[in-house]
Protein backbone atom coordinates (compact mmCIF):
# COMPACT_ATOMS: atom_id res chain seq x y z
CA UNK A 1 0.00 0.00 0.00
CA UNK A 2 1.47 3.36 -1.00
CA UNK A 3 1.75 6.19 1.48
CA UNK A 4 -0.74 9.04 1.41
CA UNK A 5 0.50 12.61 1.66
CA UNK A 6 -1.83 14.52 3.97
CA UNK A 7 -1.60 18.20 3.16
CA UNK A 8 -3.82 21.24 3.05
CA UNK A 9 -6.01 21.24 -0.05
CA UNK A 10 -6.22 17.44 -0.35
CA UNK A 11 -9.82 16.36 -1.04
CA UNK A 12 -10.82 13.18 0.78
CA UNK A 13 -13.57 10.95 -0.62
CA UNK A 14 -14.56 13.80 -2.97
CA UNK A 15 -16.28 15.48 -0.01
CA UNK A 16 -13.82 16.89 2.52
CA UNK A 17 -11.06 19.38 1.79
CA UNK A 18 -8.23 19.36 4.35
CA UNK A 19 -7.65 22.80 5.83
CA UNK A 20 -4.91 22.47 8.44
CA UNK A 21 -3.28 20.00 10.81
CA UNK A 22 -4.70 20.05 14.34
CA UNK A 23 -2.61 17.46 16.15
CA UNK A 24 -1.61 13.87 16.42
CA UNK A 25 -0.98 11.00 18.76
CA UNK A 26 0.56 7.58 18.70
CA UNK A 27 -1.90 6.09 16.26
CA UNK A 28 -3.45 8.92 14.28
CA UNK A 29 -3.33 12.49 13.05
CA UNK A 30 -6.21 14.96 13.08
CA UNK A 31 -6.94 17.58 10.46
CA UNK A 32 -9.52 20.34 10.28
CA UNK A 33 -11.47 19.99 7.05
CA UNK A 34 -14.41 21.54 5.23
CA UNK A 35 -17.25 19.64 3.58
CA UNK A 36 -16.99 20.68 -0.06
CA UNK A 37 -20.76 20.92 -0.66
CA UNK A 38 -22.06 22.32 2.62
CA UNK A 39 -19.06 24.28 3.90
CA UNK A 40 -19.42 22.56 7.29
CA UNK A 41 -16.22 22.46 9.35
CA UNK A 42 -15.33 18.95 10.51
CA UNK A 43 -12.39 17.08 11.98
CA UNK A 44 -10.86 14.11 10.19
CA UNK A 45 -8.71 11.65 12.10
CA UNK A 46 -6.47 9.49 9.93
CA UNK A 47 -4.52 6.38 10.80
CA UNK A 48 -0.85 7.31 10.58
CA UNK A 49 0.43 6.31 7.12
CA UNK A 50 3.21 4.17 8.62
CA UNK A 51 0.53 1.92 10.19
CA UNK A 52 -1.81 1.65 7.21
CA UNK A 53 -0.11 -1.49 5.88
CA UNK A 54 -0.48 -3.24 9.24
CA UNK A 55 -3.81 -5.05 9.26
CA UNK A 56 -3.88 -5.14 13.07
CA UNK A 57 -3.52 -1.36 13.35
CA UNK A 58 -6.11 -0.82 10.63
CA UNK A 59 -8.60 -3.03 12.51
CA UNK A 60 -7.76 -1.36 15.83
CA UNK A 61 -8.40 2.07 14.30
CA UNK A 62 -11.79 0.92 13.00
CA UNK A 63 -12.67 -0.57 16.43
CA UNK A 64 -11.84 2.79 17.98
CA UNK A 65 -14.17 4.47 15.48
CA UNK A 66 -17.03 2.08 16.27
CA UNK A 67 -16.52 2.43 20.02
CA UNK A 68 -16.41 6.23 19.84
CA UNK A 69 -19.50 6.31 17.61
CA UNK A 70 -21.42 4.30 20.21
CA UNK A 71 -20.80 6.87 22.96
CA UNK A 72 -23.34 9.67 23.37
CA UNK A 73 -22.20 12.19 25.97
CA UNK A 74 -21.79 16.00 25.99
CA UNK A 75 -18.08 15.63 26.87
CA UNK A 76 -17.29 13.23 24.03
CA UNK A 77 -16.91 14.34 20.43
CA UNK A 78 -19.50 12.78 18.11
CA UNK A 79 -18.22 10.45 15.39
CA UNK A 80 -20.29 11.00 12.25
CA UNK A 81 -18.74 8.72 9.63
CA UNK A 82 -15.90 6.30 8.92
CA UNK A 83 -14.15 6.79 5.59
CA UNK A 84 -11.55 5.00 3.50
CA UNK A 85 -9.25 7.22 1.46
CA UNK A 86 -7.16 5.07 -0.90
CA UNK A 87 -7.07 2.30 1.69
CA UNK A 88 -6.34 4.64 4.59
CA UNK A 89 -9.14 4.77 7.18
CA UNK A 90 -10.37 8.08 8.55
CA UNK A 91 -12.89 9.07 11.18
CA UNK A 92 -15.07 12.12 10.50
CA UNK A 93 -16.25 13.89 13.62
CA UNK A 94 -17.49 17.23 14.82
CA UNK A 95 -14.85 19.93 14.91
CA UNK A 96 -14.71 21.45 18.37
CA UNK A 97 -12.83 24.57 19.36
CA UNK A 98 -11.42 25.16 22.79
CA UNK A 99 -8.29 25.17 24.84
CA UNK A 100 -5.79 22.36 24.76
CA UNK A 101 -5.27 20.15 27.79
CA UNK A 102 -1.72 21.51 28.06
CA UNK A 103 -3.04 25.07 28.33
CA UNK A 104 -5.68 24.08 30.91
CA UNK A 105 -3.05 22.31 33.02
CA UNK A 106 -0.73 25.30 32.81
CA UNK A 107 -3.54 27.56 34.02
CA UNK A 108 -4.31 25.22 36.92
CA UNK A 109 -0.64 25.12 37.93
CA UNK A 110 -0.49 28.92 37.77
CA UNK A 111 -3.56 29.21 40.02
CA UNK A 112 -2.16 26.76 42.56
CA UNK A 113 1.19 28.53 42.48
CA UNK A 114 -0.46 31.92 43.01
CA UNK A 115 -2.53 30.57 45.90
CA UNK A 116 0.58 29.07 47.46
CA UNK A 117 2.38 32.39 47.12
CA UNK A 118 -0.49 34.20 48.86
CA UNK A 119 -0.34 31.67 51.69
CA UNK A 120 3.43 32.00 52.02
CA UNK A 121 3.20 35.79 52.03
CA UNK A 122 0.55 35.74 54.77
CA UNK A 123 2.56 33.28 56.89
CA UNK A 124 5.64 35.42 56.48
CA UNK A 125 3.70 38.53 57.50
CA UNK A 126 2.35 36.85 60.63
CA UNK A 127 5.80 35.55 61.51
CA UNK A 128 7.30 39.04 61.19
CA UNK A 129 4.56 40.39 63.46
CA UNK A 130 5.36 37.65 66.02
CA UNK A 131 1.74 36.53 66.01
CA UNK A 132 0.73 32.95 66.74
CA UNK A 133 0.26 31.23 63.42
CA UNK A 134 -2.64 28.94 62.66
CA UNK A 135 -3.43 28.36 59.02
CA UNK A 136 -6.10 26.32 57.32
CA UNK A 137 -5.72 25.40 53.69
CA UNK A 138 -9.12 24.88 52.15
CA UNK A 139 -10.17 24.19 48.57
CA UNK A 140 -10.38 27.37 46.47
CA UNK A 141 -9.12 29.62 49.27
CA UNK A 142 -6.51 30.00 51.94
CA UNK A 143 -7.58 31.21 55.36
CA UNK A 144 -5.18 32.14 58.07
CA UNK A 145 -5.99 33.21 61.56
CA UNK A 146 -3.99 34.48 64.47
CA UNK A 147 -6.76 33.90 66.98
CA UNK A 148 -7.90 30.74 68.75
Amino acid sequence: MDSIALEAGLVVESRYCLDHWLGGGGMGVVWAATHVSTGQAVALKFLRPEYAAELGMHQRFLREARAAAAVRHPNVVAVREVLENDGFPAIMMDLLWGETLAKKLAQAVARVSAAGQVGCNRCSQLWRENLPLRAKFLPRRICSSNSD
